[in-house]
């Protein structure tokens, strides 16, 4: 009798360990970002909802690589999931890039009419792409800030513009701006700054403080260029591993997470943008005929993002079709 419930005690200690799920996330995000401090914080409460039976362990600072690096690291096992920005996300679901048209929307207003209608295609899209999300994250606006003034075209063709590495849409909407892209890992920009490497990059303010990139930047262009959207994906080879119940609770916390940084986001980064011009960067505008200019060659690299395949002429349609719908009110 011993013997038997020594045995059944190392079965249910063996199936415990086996049950155990460390989930390792990469993102190029900064310790002590609001978005960390929040999916740690969620990460406490799954451990302790599920007992330890599912742990959260997150790689920070892009330690981990480039995106494409990270993905790589993800189907070999040797990472489980990242927050990653929406447009680097292409090879999953490629419409998830339609957020990064060019000057697609005009204020947050568009932004949040569009995203009730859309994310959640999106989100079904990563799903049916192999990966578990828990909702997008706003990224914000992106706003170029440069080392010198930039008011016109011709004053973006000649920077020496930075872009994430592996992003074909700011690849070629760069190229569409008459622009020779500088391709860099995030990791890279700082110094890359600081050499003269490169000397103009489009971001969210919050990313332009927690990067550290406006000590080497004198100038933001008050013209945003593009919308961002992150999510934190988990590959579902993974997050299938762990048992429905404790699927509930992670997706619980996660989503619960995911969807307070939605809103958090939005006001950090226009905490951010005082930010910069309170840390000295000089805000410089366009005239309304550059940006009437800005506009139209925006409108035609979109059109060219389609005939390239970054997006489908479909769902480019069905979004602006949104739009006009919105605008006519």
């Amino acid at each position: 009798m011993l013997k038997l419930f020594i045995k059944v005690v190392s079965l249910a200690l063996f199936s415990v360990s086996v049950s155990a799920v460390t989930l390792k996330i990469s993102t190029a995000y900064p310790d002590g970002t609001s978005i960390l401090n929040t999916f740690r914080a969620a990460a406490d409460e799954i451990e302790r909802d599920t007992q330890g039976r599912v742990k959260m362990r997150f790689y920070p600072g892009g330690v981990m690589g480039d995106d494409q690096a990270v993905l790589r690291k993800v189907r070999i096992g040797q990472l489980h999931g990242a927050i990653i920005q929406t447009g680097l996300f292409a090879d999953v679901y490629r419409d998830s890039q339609i957020y990064n048209a060019p000057m697609l929307f005009r204020d947050f207003d568009e932004v949040d009419y569009i995203r009730s209608k859309f994310d959640q295609t999106i989100i079904d899209g990563y799903e049916a792409g192999g990966w578990n999300t828990f909702g997008l994250m706003e990224g914000g606006f992106a706003y170029l800030v440069s080392v010198n003034p930039v008011i016109t075209r011709e004053d973006l063709k000649a920077q020496k513009f930075w872009i994430p590495a592996n992003d074909a849409v700011s690849e070629n909407i760069s190229k569409a701006f008459g622009v020779s892209p500088i391709v860099l890992g995030y990791g890279e920009v700082k110094t890359s700054l600081e050499t003269g490497a490169i000397n103009a990059l489009a971001s969210p303010p919050i990313a332009t403080i927690s990067m550290q990139w406006f000590t080497k930047v004198r100038y933001v262009t008050d013209q945003p260029f593009l919308y961002t959207a992150a999510t934190l994906a988990i590959d579902n080879k993974v997050f299938n591993k762990i048992s429905p119940e404790d699927q509930l609770i992670v997706s619980q916390y996660l989503g619960g997470a995911s969807k307070a940084l939605d809103k958090q986001n939005r006001l950090d980064n226009i905490k951010a943008y005082a930010a910069l011009l309170n840390q000295g960067l000089e805000v410089v505008a366009m005239s309304d005929s550059e940006r009437s200019r800005l506009l139209a060659d925006s409108q035609m690299a979109a059109e060219k993002l389609v005939e390239m395949g970054q997006y489908s002429q479909e769902v480019y349609d069905l979004v602006n079709g949104w739009l006009i719908e919105y605008r006519a009110r």
